[in-house]
C-alpha cells in the first residue's frame, strides 16, 4: 500500500487517524511509517516536523526524527514498551505551533526572494534556510554590485505590502518545466540550486511568484508582522544577507533597522 503525504496538498492538517504501514527497529527505539503521513522530513531549507504518534490506549510517543528511506517517510519514536506492528491504527499529530511558524517563515521566504530577484536582476540565491527551532530564517545571495540600504528598504516595503494584502498561496501542478514556464509566465521562478525534471509541485502566490517547492506553506501571504534585519558580518561586499523573524507587532517602518 502506498503512503500518502498529506502536507503536500494541505499543510494545515495537524492530526490524522491512520494505519501503520511498516516498522523498523532502530538503535534507540522504533521507526514507524504510516499510511497517511503528516511529518515532512528536513529539506529545501526547512527543518523536519515535530509531533507524536498516539496508540489506541492513549500512549503517546514523541517524534525524535523524520527521514526518508525505501520509498517511505519514517518517524523515529523512543522506547519499545509497546509493540507496534503493521496494520495497527494510530493517530499522527504534529506540533501545530512549530509547523505553523515554519510554514509562515517559508511563505515569507518565497515572497522575499520573488521581490528581491525582481528588483535585483540576476540575483543569485545561495541560502534560504529556516533555523532548527523555526525562530528565524536566513536568505543570502550575491549580486553584480553592492546592494544599497535604499534597495533593501525598497525590498522590505514591497514585501510588507504583499504581506498586508494577504494574497492567496495555492499548490499547483505542472507536467514539466516548459509547461510551468508557459502557464505562469514571468511569475515563474526557478532556483539554480536544484536540478528538476518531470512533474512539478509549484507554490503559486497570486500576482507574486510561482516556484517549484516541496515545502509547507500557509494559505495566504498574511503571515503577520515580521522583522527584516540585514546582516553584514562574514559576508562579502556583493552579498546580501537578510534575517527574517516573525514578531507580535511591526517593530519598525519601511527601511528602519535594516543595517544592524
Amino acid at each position: 500500500m502506498s503512503q500518502r503525504h498529506l502536507y503536500l496538498a494541505d499543510a494545515a492538517i495537524m492530526q490524522v487517524r491512520t494505519t501503520v504501514l511498516a516498522v523498523r527497529e532502530m538503535p534507540d527505539g522504533q521507526a514507524v511509517a504510516v499510511q497517511d503521513n503528516l511529518h515532512r522530513p528536513a529539506g529545501g531549507g526547512e527543518p523536519a516536523d515535530r509531533g507524536e504518534i498516539i496508540l489506541n490506549d492513549g500512549s503517546a510517543f514523541a517524534v525524535k526524527q523524520v527521514f526518508k528511506i525505501d520509498s517511505h517517510t519514517w518517524v523515529t519514536i523512543s522506547g519499545r514498551d509497546h509493540a507496534i506492528a503493521s496494520g495497527m491504527p494510530v493517530v499522527a499529530r504534529l506540533d501545530a505551533d512549530y509547523r505553523t511558524h515554519k510554514s509562515k517563515l517559508h511563505t515569507l521566504i518565497h515572497v522575499v526572494l520573488a521581490v528581491t530577484v525582481r528588483k535585483l536582476p540576476s540575483f543569485s540565491v545561495e541560502v534560504a534556510d529556516i533555523s532548527m527551532d523555526a525562530g528565524d530564517a536566513l536568505v543570502v545571495g550575491s549580486w553584480s554590485e553592492p546592494v544599497s540600504a535604499n534597495q533593501v528598504a525598497e525590498i522590505d516595503a514591497e514585501v510588507r505590502s504583499i504581506v498586508l494584502q494577504s494574497r492567496s498561496v495555492t499548490i499547483e501542478k505542472a507536467k514539466s518545466l516548459d509547461h510551468a514556464r508557459e502557464r505562469f509566465g514571468t511569475l515563474f521562478r526557478l532556483s539554480d540550486r536544484y536540478q528538476l525534471s518531470g512533474r512539478l509541485r509549484v507554490v503559486h502566490i497570486d500576482q507574486t511568484d510561482a516556484n517549484p517547492c516541496s515545502g509547507t506553506h500557509v494559505a495566504t501571504t498574511g503571515v503577520g508582522p515580521y522583522e527584516m534585519i540585514r546582516e553584514t558580518k562574514d559576508y562579502g561586499i556583493n552579498q546580501l544577507a537578510i534575517r527574517l523573524r516573525l514578531t507580535n507587532c511591526w517593530m519598525y517602518w519601511y527601511g528602519g533597522g535594516l543595517n544592524h
